[in-house]
Formats: structure tokens, C-alpha cells, sequence
């Protein structure tokens, strides 16, 4: 069995569901989140991208991600239930998907 969750995360990781590539993120041991494509979180707020992203881990079952703007005046929030988890990789259950994070 691998470690606690937030130690694994840290890293970089492709992202899949439904047999598609979604794109790739970053875990930072900062608890910063690097996710270019939107692909764990993203968007936009009264026409200013939230552009600025983290990440905590709650349990070894759960993390949340959070995107705000520049200022921190407006933000979104996201949970995603982990399944299962080793060194290599960590399953989602994203709103009943199966997502797979594989380690880069």
C-alpha cells in the first residue's frame, strides 16, 4: 500500500475518462495546482479567468481543488472521491465516471 494520499498526489499526472486523454495536471508539494487545460478545475467569473489553483487533501478518499481569480474575490470548488490510489495512479469517482490519473 502506498503512503498517505497527500504525499502521493504530488507530481505530475495524465488524466483520462472514458477512454479519452483529458490533458495533464500538476500537484506541487506547496499545495499549488497547475492545470492548464481546465482539466480538474477551471473557468471564469464575471469575465476574469480563475486562474489561480490549489489543492487539498482531505482524507486518503478524498481532495478537493479550488480555482480563483487573481484578487481571491471570486472562486469555484470542486471535491472528487478517490477510489483507489497506489504510487502510479488514482482513481475517481467523478459524478459516477471512473477517472484515472496516471503518473508521468
Amino acid at each position: 500500500m502506498p503512503g498517505n494520499l497527500d504525499t502521493t498526489i504530488v507530481g505530475s499526472w495524465s488524466v483520462k475518462a472514458l477512454g479519452l486523454s483529458l490533458g495533464d495536471v500538476q500537484f506541487h508539494a506547496n499545495g499549488t495546482l497547475t492545470d492548464p487545460d481546465d482539466v480538474l478545475i477551471g473557468g471564469e467569473v464575471g469575465g476574469e479567468v480563475l486562474s489561480v489553483k490549489t489543492y487539498t487533501v482531505g482524507s486518503n478518499t478524498a481532495f478537493n481543488v479550488r480555482a480563483e481569480n487573481a484578487s481571491g474575490s471570486s472562486s469555484l470548488d470542486f471535491d472528487y472521491d478517490v477510489t483507489s490510489y497506489n504510487c502510479d495512479e488514482i482513481v475517481l469517482d467523478v459524478i459516477g465516471i471512473e477517472t484515472t490519473m496516471s503518473r508521468k
